[in-house]
């Protein structure tokens, strides 16, 4: 079996820690409606939801993963 190439990797959140907070705010919001089909327009809904997810920083933590990703990648 082809071991892992990112098995041992863990995220260190501390440059994006504010972001994560209002992103967990967003997602416990929006997200458990929207999941369990409880929104009266799902598309509007969904939208809603990518903005609110993008004001909360989502784009900056996904470049940080990448970031971090990319040097354990390099490094192992």
């Amino acid at each position: 079996m082809k071991p892992l190439v990112y098995g041992k990797f863990i995220f260190d959140k501390t440059n994006v820690e504010s972001e994560l907070a209002a992103i967990s705010e967003v997602v416990n919001s929006d997200g458990v409606a929207i999941g369990m089909g409880k929104v009266a327009d799902p598309v509007a809904a969904v939208e809603e939801y990518r903005n609110k997810l993008k004001a909360a920083g989502i784009e900056k933590v996904l470049a940080e993963v990448n970031t971090q990703l990319a040097a354990y990648k390099s490094a192992n």
